[in-house]
């Protein structure tokens, strides 16, 4: 049986609205959030064996409403004769296949709030844009209202997590599909201590790269049957 690798949390570059100085050296500032064209995310996936690939956007108080999905799909045109595009934009993903076909989907990670404090979550696959700022709880249900799939980022970060135990409730509760049991810019001691959470109360975790560059996707992935 052919399988077939997801990433399902993925920003094609880095993307901060700071005007005044930025929190790492220049020089690889300006590398990562220069946009690369629609093609360069296809070309990579397909060479690099990847069959489902996530565009994030990253929705927050500071950065707004991030709109970069959007502005790719403007590109599908141009990506060339090899390509046949098969777009389902009102359900938020589309359909590329050149030698084998690649799924792109919208993928939307929110900064919400629980408890006053924010929190990440990621809704994949639809449309509508979901604002920021609202209940954690709220923007889950407005996710599965939409017919996304949603998932809990981080979960066991130092900054914009809900935590492990609301991480636990909000899957087990079914207000979330799952969770990030692995997350690539996490530190391993963080990774490994959620993982075995989720893993002890029964929930089948997903791992992402949450890359900053579309040549880092490959850092992980979920692998489908």
């Amino acid at each position: 049986m052919e399988k077939v690798k997801a990433v399902l949390h993925a920003h094609p570059y880095f993307y901060s609205p700071q005007k005044n100085g930025t929190p790492i050296d220049q020089r690889v500032y300006e590398f990562f959030s220069k946009p690369p064209r629609l093609w360069n995310i296809v070309k990579h996936a397909m060479k690099n064996g990847i069959g489902i690939c996530a565009i994030s956007a990253c929705h927050s108080p500071t950065g707004g409403m991030d709109t970069r999905f959007e502005s790719y799909m403007k590109q599908l045109g141009k990506l060339g004769p090899q390509y046949e595009v098969d777009a389902h934009l009102n359900e938020g993903w589309v359909q590329i296949i050149a030698e084998k076909p690649l799924i792109i989907l919208n993928s939307q990670e929110i900064r919400t709030d629980y408890k006053g404090k924010p929190a990440d979550i990621n809704v994949i696959g639809v449309k509508r844009l979901i604002p920021h700022s609202l209940d954690i709880d709220e923007t889950a249900r407005i996710g599965r209202e939409e017919g996304g799939l949603v998932t809990i980022c981080h979960g066991n970060s130092t900054r914009f997590s809900a935590g492990i135990d609301k991480t636990i409730e909000m899957v087990k509760t079914q207000k979330a599909h799952t969770a990030e049991g692995f997350n690539a810019t996490e530190k391993p001691k963080v990774n490994k201590q959620l993982m075995q959470k989720l893993t002890q109360e029964g929930i089948k975790w997903i791992a992402v790269p949450d890359s900053y560059h579309y040549k880092q996707n490959g850092a992980a992935g979920v692998i489908f049957p």
